[in-house]
């Protein structure tokens, strides 16, 4: 009963990291314009026992000096940390350039999705094995 209980946490974690990865895919889809930035500052916000970090980048396109993120909160487990000051590369929307930014963060964010998304899959999947086979496995 308690294995229908995990699963069904097991389903909505994974369909949770799925969206976000979706909505990451689609941002990188989005920006297709390569642009150099620079970090002019990054805001750290704590969530239970996570640290979530997200960075804002001047950048120069067509001409015009702009300042945005792209609003995405990153672990810094796997992420890393931009310091401000320090320069990257960034894919930018070309319709919205503010906004629509792909930066090291988002990428690292992407990796991170799938691994987690994995991970429960196969957590879900054992448990499923381990209580739901007709009779029990032998290992030899």
């Amino acid at each position: 009963m308690y294995a229908i209980f995990v699963c069904m946490v097991l389903a909505g974690l994974i369909l949770w990291q799925v969206l976000h990865l979706f909505r990451l895919i689609i941002l990188k889809k989005r920006c297709t314009v390569a642009c150099p930035a620079l970090c002019v500052g990054s805001e750290a916000k704590r969530w239970g026992r996570t640290v979530l970090y997200n960075a804002t980048y001047s950048y120069e396109y067509m001409g015009i000096t702009m300042e945005g993120n792209n609003g995405l909160w990153c672990d810094s487990g796997l992420s890393g940390i931009m310091e401000q000051g320090s320069g990257t590369m960034i894919h930018i929307d070309p319709d919205d350039p503010r906004e629509g930014i792909f930066d090291p963060l988002a990428q690292a964010e992407i990796k991170y999705r799938i691994f987690m998304s994995i991970f429960l899959t196969a957590i879900a999947v054992s448990i499923i094995i381990m209580n739901f086979h007709p009779e029990p496995l032998q290992i030899s």
